[in-house]
């Protein structure tokens, strides 16, 4: 880069500066990783309606785990209403912070760039602003009141697709 930055180059540079002091100053432990591969992220009785609860996965991945007090496509738990999904938007990895008015509505935004809202109810569609991806979901597996992240869906903002 020579010269000023770009505004681009400014937000993504904020971006990755709040979620990066996001993750640091939510001062959880590190999350578990189980032999199996899974990795520990929240417990069922830690989450009431609204409630959301930050962990990172993959490691460096800003993501968050929620019960949204609503029925959601593909959520968890006895009312199908806890969803995980990454913080950062897919139009350009500016950072969104979970808020129980929203969550409580089964809604995530805006994002702080574009305000990009989406739509937690519905696997993380985007309802308005420029991004023009779903977010990245965590998926979950529920076992003996534990909730564990399994994997992801979706490409997480600036890494590229790999064919595998």
């Amino acid at each position: 880069m020579s010269g000023a930055p770009t505004r681009r180059e400014l937000g993504q540079l904020l971006g990755a500066g709040l979620l990066g002091g996001a993750a640091a100053a939510c001062g959880q432990e590190p999350e578990e990783e189980t032999s199996d591969g899974r990795t520990l992220v929240a417990s069922l009785k830690e989450l009431g309606d609204g409630d959301s609860i930050d962990f990172e996965y993959p490691e460096g991945h800003a993501a968050f785990v929620a019960k949204l007090g609503v029925s959601a496509e593909g959520g968890l738990g006895p009312d199908a209403d806890i969803v995980a999904f990454h913080k950062a938007c897919p139009h350009m990895g500016c950072p969104i912070f979970p808020d129980a008015d929203t969550l409580g509505k089964g809604e995530f935004g805006p994002c702080v760039c574009h305000f990009s809202r989406f739509d937690l109810r519905m696997s993380g569609r985007q309802i308005e602003g420029r991004a023009t991806q779903r977010l990245v979901r965590v998926n979950l597996e529920l076992e003996g009141g534990e909730l564990y992240a399994t994997g992801i869906e979706g490409v997480p903002f600036g890494e590229a697709p790999t064919d595998g």
